[in-house]
């Protein structure tokens, strides 16, 4: 992600968790941790990755799957999958997992590419098949909501996010040119290189990188019973 990016996204997770410079939070699959640096520097919360893969840029790291956290129950509160789900053997394990660390109250968010997302991408146009493919294998957001329904949290809101894109016009029309490759051999037909026209498309139609929709999704843990 780019640094707009990344503070952009820093900033909708403190305030949609509603984080204080006290508050415990715990980014599950966030390596290398750049996301879980710019909370940090946000200022709104005290931040621990948890990922097999090393988080060199993150304030914490703990070597741990998702469906096997090593904290403590009621011990964050906040824990956010950015863009984690679709990666998880268990996703439902991991769900639970994390209702397990929050504290009672605690927020669960979680940022994903929701099938509306996906569909709005511009590049879609040249990439039908490869789209499809996508729609497969990354849950919507009812089967999300399912998954944290079933960990006894509630869902609170939904919510649709424009990132800044990464990068330059030029490299946009390379990456539309190179999907648009990928499509032609998944054909494996006779017609001619889609690159030279999708990098035309790309140049031609837009002045800059068009923003990344993505979804953040805000559930709470019940509240102790007084």
């Amino acid at each position: 992600m780019s640094a707009d990016a990344l503070a952009l996204w820093a900033g909708r997770v403190c305030e949609t968790a509603g984080l204080g410079a006290n508050s415990r939070l715990l980014d599950v699959g966030g390596a290398p941790g750049a996301l879980a640096a710019a909370i940090r520097d946000a200022g709104c919360a005290y931040v621990c990755v948890a990922d097999p893969r090393p988080a060199p840029l993150a304030p914490a790291w703990v070597d741990a799957r998702a469906e096997a956290l090593p904290s403590d129950p009621n011990s964050f509160d906040a824990v956010l999958f950015s863009h984690v789900l679709h990666h998880l053997e268990d996703p439902g394990v991991a769900v639970r997992e994390a209702a397990r660390v929050l504290t009672p109250g605690g927020a669960f968010l979680i940022r994903f590419a929701s099938h509306a997302d996906l569909r709005a991408d511009p590049r879609v146009q040249w990439m039908p098949r490869l789209l499809e493919s996508a729609l497969l294998a990354i849950p919507d957001t009812p089967r999300i909501a399912a998954l944290v329904e079933d960990a006894g949290l509630s869902v609170v809101s939904v919510d649709a996010v424009e990132t800044p894109a990464c990068g330059t016009l030029e490299e946009f029309a390379e990456d539309v040119a190179l999907q648009a490759a990928r499509e032609w051999a998944m054909r494996g037909d006779s017609s001619p290189d889609p690159r030279p026209e999708a990098r035309r498309w790309a140049a031609d139609g837009f002045a800059a990188p068009p923003p990344v929709r993505e979804s953040l999704l805000l559930a709470r843990k019940p509240p102790s019973v007084a």
